[in-house]
């Protein structure tokens, strides 16, 4: 719910290396993918001033549709880094309600 848009500024379609520009709440950050192991995994990384964040989704099938996994590791950067366990509670409310949009998007339903 918080991603305003998404826009792929280097690369042709999902590779290693391809990098993206997301317009999320009041900031924009740019992803690079890290790992990609289609259709199963992949994982972005965006550096800004203030934090990193490694992003992780996992796809597994499940029945006749699949489990979606999506981990996100948020850190301030340099002496920031005391404030990590403020921002993970922050953050932690921040992911129930991407949670929410995510299963929405994709016409499912959580699982905790």
């Amino acid at each position: 719910p918080g991603t305003r848009s998404a826009t792929q500024i280097e690369g042709t379609g999902p590779a290693v290396g391809a990098r993206y520009e997301l317009a999320v709440g009041w900031t924009t950050l740019r992803y690079e993918i890290a790992e990609l192991e289609p259709p199963r995994r992949v994982q972005a990384r965006a550096r800004s001033r203030l934090f990193t964040s490694v992003d992780t989704v996992t796809v597994e099938p499940a029945g006749d549709g699949a489990l979606v996994t999506y981990h996100a590791d948020l850190r301030l950067n340099g002496p920031l880094s005391v404030a990590d366990p403020l921002l993970g509670v922050l953050f932690h409310r921040m992911g129930e309600q991407a949670a929410d949009g995510l299963a929405s998007a994709l016409d499912g339903s959580r699982r905790t």
